[in-house]
Parts: structure tokens; C-alpha cells; sequence
């Protein structure tokens, strides 16, 4: 399963301006801003006469919401080395079915997910982006391994907290008694900067959102009751399955996205 996706989706060269002294590449914020996108500025000058003046705008993140999950946006306006673009990241399971218990492994289908939420919330704006140049700027991927139930999951666990492989250590940041993580980058350490692994128990995660969901089905809430529906049959997979994540990061694989 693909547990999380962050995609890298360029402007179109058109949408931005060119300096003829340096040869960067710039972006507009205010068009952003018209076409959709919340702009806020960190620089407002105001004069005796009431008149204003609007200095050093950026782009905070943005979540757009879909039907089970929210979508992070960030506009960056590069820099010497990186021209402007778009971050796009989110859990393509949670978007589909809003638990990320299972899910799909096509990448294909996980990034067309994430674009068209923003197509749906932001239709303007996309059209300065070039969906025909995104990349993979990282992405997460879970499995699982079936065991008989949840003691000897937990001593799963316990057991790979002692196993070390080649460049592949245990780090003792993050670990629980459901959990053990490995080559996990902490501040200062750079081991884990292109890739990290976990294993850990689901279950009680799943378990957590479940009571939380029947919290708020009692309050009828329409979204809350269909979800929560979508996370019963996920119960008996979460008990008895360690799952085993690894983090890719700064990859540069393109995909070819071509939303409707």
C-alpha cells in the first residue's frame, strides 16, 4: 500500500517570469491569489493618508478537504536552483476510503487522486500548473505480515528491536511497545535522510478512530457514520498484521499525470 504520497508539480513556463541578469525563474503570488489560492503577506505598510502597501507575500499550507481526507498544498517560489512549484501531499488511502488500514499500490491512481482533489478545490489555479512534468518527491510504503494473533505480533516487535542489517540500525527515537523504527533521522543525524523503516502494530490505532468515530456518529454526523462503517471490516486485518513502512525520500521518479 502506498501510505503516503508527495508529489513535486511544476508551473508552466508561461505562468512565470524570467530574469535576464540571473536567469531564474519567478512566480507571481498575486496571480495565485486571484486564480484561488490563499495569499498572505508578512509585510503591510500602512501611510498617514490610509493608503497600504503589500510586501513579501507567501503561501501558507493549505488543507483541501475531499469526502474522507484533506490534502496539503504549499506553494514554493524556488530559488537559484529550484524553480517554483507546487507540493502536493496526502495519504491516497484516506483520500479513497479514508483508513489507511489497506489501500492501492498503484502510483498512477494515488497521484491522480491527489490531483484532482485539487482540481475540484482550486480549478483556476491548476490551470497554470504542468501536470505533464510531476515527479515523486516521496512516498511511503506499508505491508503487511499475518501472524496467528496479537501476542505474538507484539513479540514480533520485541524480537526486531534486537536485528540490525548492513546500514539498517534500530533507533531508539519514536520506538513503543507497538513499535520499533529503523534509521529514523533525528535533529543533527542524517542517517535517515533518504530512507527509514518502521514496523509496528496497527490495531490500537485503528481501534482509537473507531471509538473517536462513534463519538461523533452519535452526534449524527453524515460523514463520521459512513466512515465509520468503512473501518469495522479493517479491525481483524489491524490485529493480527504487523505492518512494515518504508520512507523513500528525495526521489526523482516522473509521473505522467494527465487529469480530466
Amino acid at each position: 500500500m502506498i501510505d503516503l504520497l508527495k508529489l513535486h508539480v511544476p508551473f508552466l513556463d508561461e505562468c512565470l517570469l524570467n530574469s535576464e541578469q540571473s536567469g531564474r525563474q519567478f512566480l507571481e503570488l498575486e496571480q495565485c491569489g486571484l486564480n484561488g489560492m490563499k495569499i498572505e503577506s508578512k509585510n503591510v505598510v500602512f501611510s498617514v493618508d490610509g493608503d497600504q502597501e503589500i510586501h513579501d507575500l507567501r503561501h501558507p499550507f493549505e488543507a483541501l478537504p475531499s469526502s474522507f481526507g484533506s490534502l496539503a498544498v504549499k506553494i514554493y517560489q524556488g530559488n537559484d536552483k529550484v524553480p517554483p512549484h507546487v507540493i502536493l501531499k496526502a495519504s491516497p488511502a484516506k483520500l479513497l476510503q479514508f483508513h489507511n488500514v489497506y489501500g492501492p499500490t498503484d502510483i498512477s491512481l494515488c497521484a491522480m487522486e491527489l490531483i484532482q482533489v485539487l482540481l475540484n478545490a482550486r480549478p483556476e489555479f491548476c490551470s497554470m500548473l504542468d501536470f505533464e512534468s510531476v515527479q515523486v518527491d516521496w512516498i511511503d510504503c506499508t505491508y503487511h505480515a499475518k501472524v496467528s494473533n496479537d501476542e505474538i505480533a507484539k513479540q514480533v516487535i520485541t524480537h526486531l528491536k534486537n536485528i540490525s542489517h548492513g546500514h539498517m540500525r534500530r533507533s531508539n527515537s519514536g520506538d513503543h511497545e507497538t513499535t520499533v523504527n529503523f534509521n529514523k533521522a533525528v535533529k543533527g543525524n542524517q542517517v535517515g535522510r533518504h530512507k527509514q523503516l518502521k514496523v509496528y502494530l496497527k490495531f490500537f490505532e485503528v481501534m482509537n478512530q473507531i471509538d473517536e468515530l462513534q463519538k461523533k456518529a452519535k452526534r449524527d454526523i453524515p460523514n463520521d457514520q459512513r466512515a465509520k462503517l468503512g473501518m469495522e471490516p479493517s479491525k481483524d486485518l489491524a490485529m493480527q498484521a504487523p505492518r512494515y513502512a518504508v520512507d523513500r525520500r528525495n526521489s526523482v521518479s516522473n509521473i505522467v499525470a494527465r487529469p480530466s
